[in-house]
């Protein structure tokens, strides 16, 4: 009858349509930049260990003296985030410190975070592309090594410069779509 054969075509409709949703979803998932970017660093460079629960108090405590005296890094997050999420850029410079110092090693530090608490200020008070003088200081005298900041565009500019190497545009998009949002959190897992 008609209807049956309308069922069948509606059943047929159905399936098509949720496999073909499916697929998307999957070819989404396997295309998920963040999720290549990431695995890309963890392939290629060595993560620090997270500090305990007290010594994040204690760099937090010292953190209240340096966000009132906008000292940086990180006395810009104060008025924009809450708990020790206020305090992530200065954890992460902490620990960026200790491991120079443990091994012995420079740091180049990369980061999209383009704000005064990170980058010197031109006399036009635009963020020029050099670090702030107290934190080039500051990790000389702690790590007893050099540091250099970059952002992710100079980096692969200065690379591509330097090394003479060609950065594919897929990497750069794919580098360029990193979930930030997601990148925020990890320090609290």
């Amino acid at each position: 009858s008609n209807i049956d054969v309308l069922n069948e075509g509606y059943d047929i409709l159905l399936n098509n349509t949720a496999k073909q949703i499916d697929e998307k979803i999957k070819e989404l998932d396997e295309k998920s930049s963040s999720y290549i970017f990431r695995e890309r660093l963890d392939k290629y460079f060595l993560h620090g260990n997270p500090y305990s629960y007290k010594e994040t108090l204690e760099i937090i405590k010292e953190g209240r003296f340096r966000y009132q005296n906008e000292i940086p890094p990180g006395y810009e997050d104060e008025e924009k985030k809450i708990g020790f999420q206020m305090y992530g850029d200065l954890l992460l410079w902490f620990q960026i410190i200790d491991y120079a110092r443990k091994k012995h090693k420079p740091i180049i530090f990369v980061t999209n975070d383009v704000k005064v608490d990170w980058w010197q200020q031109g006399d036009d008070n635009q963020i020029s592309d050099v670090p702030r003088h107290e934190l080039l200081f500051e990790f000389k005298d702690k790590s007893k090594q050099k540091i250099w900041f970059y952002t992710i565009d100079r980096l692969i500019f200065k690379a591509n410069q330097y090394l003479e190497i060609e950065i594919s545009e897929e990497d750069i998009e794919a580098i360029q779509n990193v979930n930030i949002s997601n990148a925020d959190q990890e320090w609290l897992d």
